[in-house]
């Protein structure tokens, strides 16, 4: 039955979580080098890219809290407080705008008021103002604008675990950023459709994604700051070893990476590195170290309001604890883990952490509580299945699954044995063509 565990992500999107703050700097290089956005206030984790266009004398300034000196810890109450007054702000001039019929006006204020909700958590709110932005960036011909929006719109569905959306997202505004002959928004498109085909397992896609963006890239580079990417090139190093199973010289590199980052006080990618070092323990059998390094970073995405990389954290601190016997534990850890996936609406994390979950009652011989979690975690996976519209896409992200309905169809027949009149076996039966045929 270990075989039938998930590992941590790190097969998934564990070890990449820097698959989306991978190369933390490569979002915030385009956006200073381009001058294409600039970051919310307090706001937004150091690494995700705050894109909102640079605002000339004749369009609204970007300030958020109209204190453009002022800057929170993120996380605080202090940070959280100011974008709920600059959500008030926009709103008002939002109001402005529209009675003016100043349109451009308006799809700029509107895509702010989108970044302010995805930074405090709320995808759906988030994507409702992108939503209604894009189309008014593209009547009044601001194409750049309308392609910052559009991978904003794939970053949301990304999060919310749509693929196939995302995908359509990026790939509208890489069309459009070819035609501007703007490389840093081509490379932002391209480094997140990479991570789209690498989660999605197609990895010769990811790999040709990756192949164009680092041409982009190469030029921008030098302009950035060099213990900034010092730091963020040795903890990469250690991400491609650790891809390529040399866990040692990943963890060699990580441990490299780690001091520079926290100088740069960058806790957003510290909780990142922390998680990906103990991955690495994990793999090595380390389990203590491995729990260390998690709860540091727990620590850390609770201080940022990272709250994905809380519930990260959380899961798989859950996995150590199963992983040492600790059943009751890992319960109790994945149970905290589950209520922060679905509030900040990750699908993924959330069918992963009932799968773990299932595994750890089945252990405890608490089978129905068991397989009223698989069957949750199926569901899930079966919902955003209709949200992948390529067969091909499909099948590789089933492929990715097939643990879940392997322990589903497991759990079923164990039933059966104990309990033959139930239909468990007819329900297996189910499961099992349902995972043929993706």
């Amino acid at each position: 039955m270990l075989g039938l565990q998930t590992k941590i992500k790190a097969n998934t999107k564990g070890v990449a979580m820097f698959d989306r703050t991978q190369w933390v700097s490569v979002n915030m290089l385009i956006a200073v080098l381009l001058q294409l956005s600039q970051p919310i206030t307090a706001a937004v984790p150091i690494g995700k890219t705050v894109q909102i266009a640079q605002i000339n004398s004749s369009r609204p300034s970007n300030k958020v809290n109209g204190q453009s000196g002022r800057v929170y810890e993120k996380g605080t109450p202090e940070a959280l407080e100011s974008l709920r007054a600059g959500i008030a702000k926009y709103e008002k001039m939002l109001k402005e705008a529209r009675e003016a019929g100043n349109r451009s006006f308006e799809g700029i204020i509107l895509n702010n008021i989108g970044e302010i909700y995805s930074a405090l958590g709320e995808p759906q709110k988030a994507l409702e103002y992108y939503s209604q932005s894009v189309p008014l960036r593209r009547a009044v011909g601001h194409r750049d604008e309308e392609a910052i929006t559009l991978n904003n719109i794939g970053n949301i569905y990304s999060e919310l675990g749509e693929k196939q959306k995302a995908l359509e997202s990026y790939n509208q505004s890489l069309s459009l950023t070819r035609a501007l002959g703007n490389p840093g928004g081509q490379a932002t498109s391209l480094y997140r459709i990479g991570n789209i085909y690498s989660e999605l397992g197609e990895n010769q896609k990811a790999l040709e994604s990756y192949n164009q963006l680092l041409p982009l890239l190469r030029p921008l580079i030098r302009v950035v700051d060099a213990r900034l990417m010092e730091a963020v090139t040795l903890h990469n190093i250690g991400h491609v070893y650790q891809k390529l199973g040399e866990k040692q010289k990943a963890l060699e590199y990580y441990n490299q990476s780690l001091p520079l980052i926290r100088a740069l006080g960058a806790r957003a990618e510290e909780a990142t590195a922390l998680k990906n070092i103990g991955n690495i323990y994990l793999e090595l059998g380390e389990k203590q170290k491995a729990l260390e390094s998690y709860n540091q970073s727990l620590i850390l995405t609770r201080f940022v309001g990272d709250r994905r990389g809380e519930a990260l954290a959380l899961h798989n601190i859950g996995y150590i604890y199963s992983n040492l016997g600790e059943k009751q534990k890992a319960v109790e850890y994945y149970s905290q883990s589950l209520p922060v996936s679905r509030a900040v609406g990750d699908s993924e994390q959330e069918f992963n952490t009932l799968y773990n979950r299932a595994y750890a009652k089945y252990e405890q011989n608490n089978f129905t509580e068991a397989l009223n979690d698989i069957e949750a975690s199926i569901k899930i996976i079966e919902n955003l299945r209709t949200e992948i519209a390529s067969p091909e896409l499909r099948t590789s992200y089933f492929t990715i699954l097939q643990n879940h309905y392997q322990f589903y169809i497991y759990l079923l027949m164990h039933l059966h044995k104990t309990s033959p009149n139930s239909g468990y076996d007819i329900k297996a039966s189910e499961a099992s063509e349902r995972a043929r045929n993706p």
